[in-house]
């Protein structure tokens, strides 16, 4: 895609955290689309309401399902986001099997504090999502356009016309 004849670029997030004498890098792309995961979208239990059969989308059970459900696709989001980072290897992750998604928790906390998780994490969601900072930034960009505009009537409004554009002069 094309704004303003440039291409449009998925974003892109590095994160280096010293460890051990080493850097650890990620680098965080932005996920453009679901293609690769597989882990189906819970059903909800049916019941039977006024003799009608009805999916009881109420059931706690479901709930905690669709809620792990959830957990898991942020989690294949985390990992197929950063799965450009030279040298990370997942030992309890494998990205073709749904039920080690949430592995990379367990992962994370045992090599980084809170603070550097929190780094990480960051910057997974500042490519993967609208955040506040790009709405900001968006509207800081959209009142200078406003204000440009504002300027350029302002400036064309006070311009005297001597001329029509048949070129006979403007009566006063």
């Amino acid at each position: 895609m094309k704004f303003r004849g440039e291409t449009v670029e998925p974003e892109t997030c590095i994160v280096e955290i010293p460890k051990s004498g080493q850097i650890i890098t990620f680098i965080f792309k932005t996920v453009l689309n679901m293609k690769g995961f597989t882990d189906p979208f819970p059903e909800a239990p049916t019941m039977f309401r006024q003799g009608k059969k009805v999916q009881n989308q109420d059931d706690p059970l479901y709930k905690d399902r669709v809620e792990k459900w959830v957990e898991r696709r942020t989690a294949w989001m985390f990992l197929k986001s950063c799965e450009d980072s030279p040298d990370i290897e997942w030992e309890t992750v494998n990205i073709e099997d749904p039920s080690t998604y949430l592995n990379l928790y367990t992962e994370l906390e045992s090599t980084f504090n809170i603070i550097e998780q929190a780094k990480i994490m960051e910057a997974f969601t500042e490519v993967n999502s609208l955040t506040e900072s790009k709405l900001e930034k968006a509207r800081e960009s959209f009142l200078d356009q406003e204000m440009s505009l504002q300027d350029a009537v302002s400036i064309s409004q006070s311009v005297e016309v001597n001329n029509t554009p048949s070129g006979s002069p403007v009566n006063d």
